[in-house]
This record gives structure tokens, C-alpha cells and sequence, in this order.
């Protein structure tokens, strides 16, 4: 029997007005409110459950964390 959850990892957020939200497009960069030293969210279907630091590059794709569970 499997469970299907929606897991995503958040690494910051942005509180934009829905007009600038529209102009955004392809190659825009938007600033988020955590650094890159800051912990990264793991959320399942939502719901915050851990919280990682990074233990090695984001461009790697040997990106690994480490979790404390909230």
C-alpha cells in the first residue's frame, strides 16, 4: 500500500503585489527573505516537518542535507 505526499523544499519566501507578480518573466531574479546560510524547509503536502542545512552546493547535484524534525 502506498501514500502518495507532495514534498517541497523551501529555501525562502517574498511577499510581491499581484501587478508585480504579473510582470514577472523568464530570467527575472527575485530576492527571498533567507540567506543561503539560513536552513532550508521541508514541507509534506504543506505541513512544515524538517528543517535542513545544506551540506554542500546547491549547483551540485550531489546537494545533501541534513534534518531536524519541527
Amino acid at each position: 500500500m502506498g501514500v502518495e505526499l507532495a514534498a517541497t523544499l523551501r529555501f525562502g519566501g517574498k511577499r510581491m503585489l499581484l501587478k508585480d507578480v504579473l510582470e514577472l518573466c523568464v530570467g527575472i531574479l527575485v530576492e527571498l527573505d533567507q540567506q543561503l546560510e539560513e536552513p532550508v524547509d521541508l514541507l509534506l503536502d504543506g505541513r512544515l516537518v524538517a528543517r535542513g542545512v545544506s551540506t554542500g552546493s546547491l549547483k551540485s547535484r550531489k546537494w545533501r542535507a541534513s534534518w531536524e524534525t519541527t
